[in-house]
């Protein structure tokens, strides 16, 4: 004779369901959240090294922000169209890197992947001079190129384009090619990082897109 189940039995089996998801379910999620994260930081110390090169390739001369390439149809067609404010990722990944997923952060919010392209990443608009960087530049340690953003170019009026979507981490590039993973407010509460020389602590005085992970 079959042995039937019970409601109470189905009851029981589906509350020990019920805690056992809510009990794993966080954890595959931190998990799967640092392995994204990972993927992030990968991509940024790739664009360090491209970013060396081309110090290395143009005299030691930062990337300007104006006049550049449109990142957006670079990444749809292969374009190269100058427009007023164009994104770096055009020259590093048709130089260097050859590879528009080291451009593309896989947290990025929105299913368009021309911005994540071309925004994933902005650099820092403050390293731009009409001199060399090692001359300028005085601790490269200290002196931040990219972090997570949401639009193109990093700029202290601009908080709201640095996007929180690791957690309540960012991923930040240094000039000397390091990354670091850090609590967002500590950038927050240290917007010289952005500057050139500036050691004086300084905040942003708007709010910067907190996702809700």
């Amino acid at each position: 004779m079959q042995k039937k189940f019970t409601l109470i039995e189905i009851l029981v089996v589906t509350a020990i369901i019920g805690i056992l998801s809510s009990i794993l379910l966080p954890s595959l999620q931190k998990a799967r959240e640092k392995g994204r994260s990972t993927v992030c930081i990968n991509n940024l110390k790739n664009i360090g090294y491209a970013n060396q090169m081309y110090l290395d390739d143009h005299k030691d001369f930062f990337y300007h922000e104006k006049n550049g390439y449109d990142g957006r149809q670079y990444y749809e067609n292969g374009s190269f169209n100058t427009e007023t404010y164009g994104n770096y990722q055009v020259l590093y990944d048709s130089l260097y890197l050859n590879s528009k997923p080291t451009f593309m952060c896989p947290n990025y919010v929105g299913d368009d992947d021309s911005k994540n392209f071309s925004y994933s990443y902005a650099m820092s608009r403050y390293l731009y001079y009409k001199a060399k960087i090692s001359t300028v530049i005085k601790d490269p340690v200290s002196q931040m190129v990219s972090t997570d953003t949401n639009y193109e170019w990093l700029q202290d009026d601009k908080p709201q384009r640095v996007d929180v979507r690791h957690l309540e981490n960012l991923n930040h590039l240094w000039l000397d090619g390091h990354v670091t993973s850090q609590r967002y407010w500590s950038f927050y509460n240290n917007l010289q990082w952005i500057y050139v020389n500036n050691t004086s602590q300084q905040s942003f005085t708007g709010s910067f897109t907190v996702r809700g992970y």
